[in-house]
């Protein structure tokens, strides 16, 4: 086996090692799982946004129902000093500012009732996001362990690939295995195309019958080369 056929060699156990790596980064499972990430945290931030409202709802009402409490509180003294009042003018004065109050109140009362209608949906809704987020967690662990597993038998498939690859290139001299490397990072991954039915199986160039009897002659230790594309040529 002369080097170029050794290269080749060489080339088939490296795009089987890219096939693996593109198999593990496709894997159905991986997928789902990088999709269930993306949607927690959407439903993570949902809650979060949901949480704030409340938050901010609570503190509202809160404020509401001590007012209301301190002005229940006030009309309650107002009252008994209307009930030992004598004075009309006084007794209407104090009638005004316990109506003033109560008028209020009723609205405080209000905006309260309406703060916990409000809160009811949006209590529903954080339950049923928490529920889904405990749902991706539950599902995301039991995809990793799947994963776990098809990502060993990539591992040994990819631990004998690679040594039959470094057996393959043991060979290779030196210098011929770094402009390897070179055109295989620039090319695709193909620094050795196939010569099949007259054309480069690289860039697809057709070779004439003249170009290709070149090629065959050149001298021992020369190594064909695609013109159009520059891969070294499997003849």
């Amino acid at each position: 086996m002369n080097d170029l056929d050794q290269l080749f060699a060489v080339q088939h156990h490296d795009t089987v090692l890219d096939q693996l790596t593109f198999r593990r980064a496709s894997l159905p499972d991986r997928l789902e799982l990088a999709q269930l990430a993306e949607r927690r945290r959407v439903v993570i931030a949902e809650v979060a946004r949901i949480d704030r409202e409340l938050a901010s709802m609570a503190s509202r009402q809160a404020q509401l129902e001590d007012d209301v409490n301190q002005s229940a509180a006030k009309q309650a003294g107002l009252r008994r000093k209307l009930a030992t009042g004598s004075v009309l003018r006084e007794i209407e004065a104090l009638q005004h500012e316990i109506d003033g109050l109560h008028e209020r109140q009723v609205v405080w009362e209000d905006e309260i009732f309406d703060l916990m209608e409000r809160g009811e949906p949006l209590e529903a809704e954080r339950a049923a996001l928490t529920a889904e987020a405990t749902a991706l967690d539950d599902r995301a662990d039991a995809l990793r362990s799947s994963l776990a597993e098809a990502d060993g038998a990539i591992d040994a498939e990819e631990r004998a690939e690679r040594i039959a690859r470094d057996l393959a290139a043991e060979p290779v001299p030196v210098g011929l295995m770094a402009r390897y490397e070179k055109l295989r990072a620039r090319l695709g991954g193909v620094a050795v195309a196939l010569v099949t039915h007259g054309h480069c199986s690289g860039c697809n160039l057709a070779l004439s019958t003249m170009e290709l009897e070149q090629l065959r002659a050149l001298p021992a230790g020369a190594l064909p080369e695609c013109e159009q594309c520059g891969r070294l040529l499997h003849l």
